[in-house]
């Protein structure tokens, strides 16, 4: 099927009442490679498909406030879900960077001059190992 313009109100009302892009594909009857090919290619379905994310995400949002206020609902799904759906406002995210000295790169330095010497250490630390 090709693409039709009506296909923009029909994925903004569809991602708006909840559900996701995913699902959508149900609804035009095409494939999901299809939809995103409308997406890259229509620039007026690309803004439909933001517009109905945003208020997809402002619906999550109330069910949020509607916890916090009288704590119904599952403030772990809903929270689960504002993350994949709003990355940028609500990422869990660690970043951990291992640099060496003054931002440079890690210094690796090899303790033994010989593979012989090498094999000796971890043939130690292996028999310590058996032996505790």
């Amino acid at each position: 099927m090709a693409y039709d313009p009506k296909f923009d109100d029909l994925v903004e009302a569809h991602l708006a009442s909840g559900h996701g892009l995913a699902s959508f594909v149900h609804v035009a009857g095409v494939s999901r490679a299809s939809i995103y090919n409308w997406r890259d290619k229509h620039p007026s379905f690309a803004q439909a498909i933001e517009r109905g994310n945003s208020k997809r995400i402002m619906g999550v949002e109330g069910c949020l406030n509607e916890n916090m206020r009288t704590g119904e609902g599952n403030a772990t799904t809903i929270m689960f879900t504002l993350m994949n759906l709003a990355r940028d406002d609500y990422q869990d995210m660690r970043k951990i960077q291992h640099t060496g000295a003054n931002g440079g790169p890690v210094e690796i330095k090899t303790e033994f001059s010989t593979a012989k010497e090498a094999q000796e250490a971890y043939t130690k630390i292996m028999a310590d190992a058996d032996n505790k």
